[in-house]
Parts: C-alpha cells; structure tokens; sequence
C-alpha cells in the first residue's frame, strides 16, 4: 500500500480479533484495538485502548484518523441461557455498536467503511433450502440478535460510510465456539449432537479473517456477506470427519435433552439447519483458501491454527 491506513478493530484480542489483527499488520496497516483485555500480539504499528464501547466513546482524537472499523465485540453466547445471560449477550453487541455509530456520526472525517461481525444465526433454522442474503430472518433470540445487530450496523450508511455484515459461519481453528469440541474428540469421545442431520455451515480461520479484510478493501461489497465455504455438510458428517482427523470413530449421538441441562434454551439451536450459499462473496471475487472440509480440519489439527 503506498499510505498506511489505520484500521480500528473492537473485539481484537479475541480468538478471530488477534488472527485478523496479525493479518492486518502483515499487509502493512497500522491497528487500533480496542478490548477489555490487552492483546498478545506486540508491533510498532498496534496501538491498544483498554476499554468497553457499549458504555466508552471511541476517542476523537481518531477522527480523520480511521480508514474503517472492523466491530467484533460482543459476548461469548456459549453458556447458560437465563434471562441475564441473553440481556449481555444482546446488549454487547447492539448497544456496542449503537456506541459506535452514534460517536463517529459526529464526527468531521469519517471512516470509509464499517464492518461488523453477524452469525448465520440471522436464519434461525432454515430446514433444507439452500439461503442467501436475501432469505427471511429465523423468529429465535439468536436471530433477533443478528436482525437487530445488523440494523445498528447498517445506521453507518446514512453518514456516507459503506457498511458491511459478515454472518459468520462455524469457524474452524484452534479457538473460538468449536474449541470445546477438540479435546473429547481427541479422546475418541466425540458425538454428534440429537439427529445430526442439520445443514452445519463452517469457515476456516484462514478464511474468515480474509473476508473481513476483503471486506474492507472491496468497494463493490455493501450489506449482509454469507461466509460458509463451498462444501455442504450436514452436522454428523462434520462430527464423523472431525473424528476422522483424530483418528477415531464417531458412533453416538448426544440427546438435547442432555444439552438442556447445560445449556439451557442455548440447546434448542444445536439443531438449528443452515445450508449457506457464499455466492455473493464468491461472485465478488473472494476464494476460500480451505473450501473443502477434510483438508481444513486436517490444517486446523495438524498446524494448530
């Protein structure tokens, strides 16, 4: 790049955060992030801010400063469902992301582009059918959380600046929702979860913080962004190859009734079904560098990513 663009990315200590931060840095941006927590990666062009947006201002001092923001703040939805759970999951995220767009509306230069994290919770469960952007939102808390995530999202376009949503699939590496999984399957105690037959949509590490920044160096690209890569798979297959790459043997299925104990109302969404169609990123010239699940479970397992 001939000028350094300054990329600030809320949420960035976190398991996709300090991937995309890396990635960021390599292709010579400099990163503002902002967290609770100090991030782990070091460099002359990272700056950290301590601090919560659903209740702090980004500083002004960043106004004219900020090529775009890249929002992945948010909490942790694994956990038990009660009521004040689901308030901190919703809130961190919409009124994070109210914050934000309210701050920089006032502001004299505004970022070029805003991207926010969304899930493919936004369909709830599809069933069959094959869904783009365009498909009706589901009618769970999941979904409501992504409708209305998205909504504050889009607010970034009535002050000229081009906003984005990535509904983000399962994410393949060494962190994040499916780490939990690692360890039981490694052990030959891995399942797959009541029928398994719903459409299960996944993305490679790699890959997801290559969108975010395809994101934001692709004019072309406005609105909600699908992310599942190309190969298909139905929940016990996932399982079943996962295991694979253990070298174990899948045989059982975990009763949600058993998850309920857990989890609470959470449990009810491990059979939600989403056969994710990517063709708008596709079509904009994205690739998948892992588009078939084999080979990126096998680079998942093998080279800790």
């Amino acid at each position: 790049m001939n000028e350094t663009k300054t990329i600030l990315v809320t949420g960035g200590s976190g398991f996709i955060g300090t991937k995309l931060t890396q990635a960021l840095l390599d292709k010579g941006y400099a990163v503002v992030v902002s967290d609770l927590v100090k991030p782990k990666i070091k460099h002359e062009r990272l700056t950290f801010k301590k601090s919560d947006l659903s209740i702090d201002k980004i500083s002004k001092r960043y106004d004219g400063v900020l090529y775009g923001i890249i929002n992945l703040a948010g909490k942790n939805i694994f956990g038990r469902w009660t009521e004040d759970f689901k308030k901190s999951v919703y809130e961190s995220r919409i009124e994070s992301t109210k914050k934000i767009i309210g701050t920089i509306s006032h502001w004299n230069t505004k970022p070029k582009v805003f991207v926010s994290a969304s899930a493919f919770g936004f369909y709830g469960n599809a069933g069959e059918g094959e869904v783009n952007e365009s498909a009706n939102s589901g009618t769970d808390f999941l979904a409501k959380v992504s409708v209305d995530w998205e909504e504050e999202a889009k607010k970034a376009e009535a002050f000229g600046i081009r906003s984005v949503q990535i509904r983000t699939a399962h994410v393949l590496g060494n962190g994040g929702l499916l780490a939990p999984l690692f360890l039981p399957f490694r052990l030959g105690l891995g399942a797959w979860i009541g029928t398994g037959s719903a459409w299960f949509p996944w993305v490679h590490i790699e890959d997801i913080v290559n969108i975010y920044i395809f994101s934001v160096e692709n004019d072309s690209l406005h609105g909600p962004v699908n992310t599942g890569a190309p190969e298909k798979i139905r929940q016990k297959d996932f399982m079943k190859m996962l295991g694979k790459t253990y070298g174990r043997y899948v045989l059982f299925s975990i009763p949600i009734i058993l998850l309920y104990l857990r989890y609470g109302a959470l449990a009810s969404t491990f059979n939600n079904s989403v056969k994710m169609s990517s063709k708008k990123l596709l079509e904009a010239g994205f690739k998948h560098k892992h588009p078939e699940l084999k080979e990126a479970l096998e680079d998942v397992v093998k080279n800790k990513n």
